[in-house]
């Protein structure tokens, strides 16, 4: 059964889940309830099946382990006017005016943050900036930030691009590709972008796009009563109690993929390399699906570090300064946390993977 749950509404059951207790996340091989990184509060879980059956399945020469941060050449540096050789990456969903529990913001909340951004001397990167520096093929300013936007509603163009363009401040799109099709967004959410709004945010210079899928931001069932996002999940088809095989999983997720890319690519003026994970999951079966259609920057959502050079590109972290709760004072002082974080303890490691279960 394949569920079409939206963004918004998804995130918001999260939030009540999480409060009685009943979200699951699986990092690595145990289960959490959101354990800040470092605790060691942890519960012993099964390692999911689709993990083990890909670990036999692919060689060691055909993977990438998420789990590998290589210090750089350049080590990330902190002090008394910031940070050096590090770039923190921003996460923003959609802006309303009057926000709800859930990713969104105020337009003036975001107009104030990139306000103070530029005040306080941080520098929003490209893209292509970001990804030669983790390559180890280029350097940032001091305090680099990178901008992204996740879905794809229609508030990035009218709020958040005029702000863009205001204050010279590149970003990144991560769509769903699916979203671009007139009455294919679901219901309940705010419009989408149109093609022709992508195309004059691209045609700037200033915006860049990435992906997450054409239809796997979503939920599946994977055992009765419990459920896991569409990119992770193997399906379980509650008619016949059976649960789709790894090699149909394979194909699934990656026609998907390949789907987002033909439907993403003459907009974004070539081949996509860079992927959001929906919701935040990951594991080591979807990045290699995710290397074979090309997708070579692979970002999380959970995870609140900044990137150094050298990292593994199949986990690039995100932190998210577009929660309904962020102020932009608590933008910056979230900003300047992990920088921080990040220069004292820059070999801090990544799990293996990292999947909710939601019942």
């Amino acid at each position: 059964m394949h569920w079409a749950v939206p963004r918004a509404m998804l995130d918001r059951f999260l939030v009540a889940t999480c409060a009685v207790g009943c979200l699951v996340t699986i990092v690595g091989c145990s289960a959490v309830t959101s354990v800040p990184r470092g605790s060691t509060q942890k519960t012993s879980t099964a390692t999911p099946s689709k993990s083990a059956q890909h670990e036999a399945s692919v060689s060691s020469t055909q993977r990438r382990s998420s789990a590998t941060t290589a210090v750089g050449t350049l080590t990330p540096e902190w002090g008394p006017n910031g940070y050096r050789n590090e770039v923190v990456v921003l996460m923003y969903h959609e802006f309303l005016t009057n926000p709800i529990p859930g990713d969104d913001i105020t337009p003036t909340n975001l107009a104030t943050q990139l306000s103070l951004f530029q005040q306080d001397g941080y520098h929003a990167i490209t893209l292509q900036q970001f990804t030669r520096f983790i390559d180890g093929q280029g350097t940032v300013p001091p305090n680099a930030i990178l901008l992204t936007f996740d879905n794809g509603y229609q508030s990035q163009y009218t709020v958040a691009f005029p702000l863009l363009e205001k204050y010279h401040d590149p970003a990144v799109l991560f769509l769903i590709a699916s979203w671009l099709t007139p009455g294919y967004a679901p219901a309940g959410v705010q419009p989408p972008l149109t093609p022709a709004e992508v195309q004059q945010m691209v045609a700037s210079g200033l915006v860049s796009i990435g992906t997450q899928g054409w239809d796997i931001h979503t939920a599946v069932a994977v055992a009765p009563g419990l459920t896991e996002a569409a990119d992770i999940g193997q399906e379980y088809d509650a008619a016949t109690g059976t649960t789709e095989s790894l090699t149909s999983y394979e194909a699934r997720v990656g026609t998907d993929l390949a789907h987002a890319q033909s439907a993403l690519a003459p907009l974004a003026g070539g081949k996509l390399t860079a992927f959001a994970y929906p919701f935040g999951d990951y594991d080591p079966a979807l990045i290699s699906i995710l290397h074979q259609e090309g997708f070579e920057y692979l970002f999380a959502a959970k995870l609140g570090w900044a990137n150094i050079q050298g990292q593994s590109p199949n986990v690039l972290y995100r932190v998210n300064v577009g929660s309904w709760t962020t102020t932009p004072t608590g933008a910056l002082s979230a900003i300047q946390t992990v920088a921080a974080d990040t220069a004292k303890d820059p070999s801090w490691q990544p799990p293996a993977k990292s999947i909710e279960v939601w019942h």
